[in-house]
């Protein structure tokens, strides 16, 4: 087991509540209203969240009444949390998870971040998400509020990435995908709003 999923089994019971509260709680609001409003989620979809954790924007989307919802996450301990009839829960790894139908909503929140590449990835997102799907992603953004973010990680023995935007569509483009929109709602991070060319 990685570092990052030990320390992440060990947050599990306590992963939810610490984010409600102090400056945490102020950046999650900041961008979860982005992530809603690039996710443009709608009753009846098939929705999947990959790397959803203790299910914070699983729980959100169940608002929206939709016809599936998948929450998949390698820590079971975590998937624990998302304790929910109307969640289908997986554990497996994001970068290889097959599923027989695509979806008409992927989102992946805080969790690109821990891979060594997001390639693998991407190739399998392309899978997951329907022909005229949206894909929305969350992720920590190069420059010295991400420092800081990858600094919390280091000093928790658990090594991240940071994006640049222009590496981020240079991959988008390369395995077919079109970047709609990229917000930042908070200095450290970007939301990216994503679509199949």
């Amino acid at each position: 087991m990685s570092s990052y999923e030990n320390y992440f089994d060990d947050q599990a019971g306590k992963y939810l509540k610490s984010s409600e509260k102090g400056f945490w709680f102020f950046l999650r609001k900041k961008e979860k209203e982005a992530v809603l409003k690039a996710l443009e989620p709608f009753k009846g979809m098939r929705c999947i969240d990959l790397g959803c954790g203790a299910g914070y924007y699983t729980h959100l989307l169940l608002r929206h009444s939709p016809a599936l919802m998948v929450g998949v996450d390698r820590s079971f301990t975590m998937l624990k949390q998302l304790n929910h009839k109307s969640i289908l829960i997986a554990q497996a790894d994001i970068q290889t998870v097959a599923f027989r139908k695509p979806f008409d909503r992927v989102l992946c929140a805080g969790a690109l971040e821990f891979l060594d590449s997001i390639d693998p990835f991407l190739e399998n997102a392309k899978k997951l998400l329907a022909p005229d799907g949206l894909m929305t992603i969350l992720l920590p953004r190069r420059g010295i509020w991400g420092f800081f973010y990858k600094l919390f990680h280091w000093s928790h023995s658990v090594s991240i990435q940071l994006f640049a935007y222009r590496k981020l569509e240079n991959k988008l483009k390369k395995w077919g995908f079109k970047l709609e929109e990229i917000t930042s709602p908070t200095p450290m991070t970007y939301v990216l709003k994503i679509a199949h060319r």
